[in-house]
Formats: C-alpha cells, structure tokens, sequence
C-alpha cells in the first residue's frame, strides 16, 4: 500500500512532469513566451500551474479545495472536481454522484473500452 505522503510527491512529481513537458505529457513545456498584460489568451499550463499552487498553499488536495471554496458556496452539490477512473478500475467519483455519471456503456450494461 502507498503511503499518503508517497502518493502525494508522486501526483506532485507527475504534475511537474506534465509541467515540463515530460511524460505522461501530451504538450510542450510550459513556458512564458509574452510580457504579463501584453495579450490575452488561454493556457492550460498555466491553469494547470495556478491550480498547482493553491494545492502547495493550502495543502489540500484540488477536489476538496474546489468543494469547499465554489461548489458548496454556489450550492453546486451535483457539480464536482472529482476525476472519473478508467473502466477497469471502476468510477473514483463519491458515491452520491455516481449515480449521475454519464457512463460509456452498452445497453447490456458493459463497459465501452477507451
């Protein structure tokens, strides 16, 4: 069984991975290519990097953060960050949403693979 620390520098070490454009990566490294202010535009990485940070500040993990700060406040109680397992593993989601998750299965009740 791994430790919680262990998992913990493991999601770490994977999210500095992704950060810098190592595997399980699908994207360059991140980088800043503009003066801050100069244009506007999206960027996943630094998305990814922002949701990063509160995670280290606040030393919990994203998906309780995101309960506690919006989706409680917003009473969002059928909204969550939660990520969904593969269908080998079976859903990750809390059980009171698992019931509402769309699901890619066949009417026989088999799971679609990726």
């Amino acid at each position: 069984m791994v430790s919680p620390d262990t998992a913990a520098r493991s999601n770490f070490q994977q999210s500095i991975d992704v950060l810098n454009g190592q595997p399980p990566a699908n994207t360059p490294r991140i980088e800043v290519n503009l003066l801050p202010g100069v244009q506007a535009r999206y960027s996943g990485g630094g998305t990814t990097l922002a949701g990063q940070l509160v995670v280290d500040v606040l030393g919990k993990p994203f998906p309780q953060i995101m309960r506690e700060w919006v989706l409680d406040p917003l009473a969002m109680k059928n909204s969550t960050f939660e990520q969904t397992a593969s269908c080998d593993s079976g859903p990750a989601l809390p059980p009171r949403l698992i019931c509402r998750m769309p699901n890619r299965s066949k009417a026989s009740g088999m799971c679609i693979p990726n």
